[in-house]
């Protein structure tokens, strides 16, 4: 089994992906960090990203 990232690296890591602008996903933030984006692996953490993502305010959405 490998060996688990740093609590600083994933810290970081769901830092930029809950506070990254509405046209950057969560694959391209997995890519940025060298991370691979599987499906299976990552569904609790997208679902944490996720609630915490609130839109831009002055977006349609915010």
């Amino acid at each position: 089994m490998p060996k688990p990232y740093p609590k600083e690296f994933r810290d970081d890591v769901i830092n930029v992906a809950r506070n990254r602008d509405s046209h950057t996903t969560l694959a391209q933030v997995a890519k940025d960090f060298g991370l691979h984006d599987h499906p299976q692996m990552a569904a609790p953490s997208r679902s944490r990203c996720r609630q915490s993502h609130r839109p831009d305010p002055g977006t349609e959405h915010g």
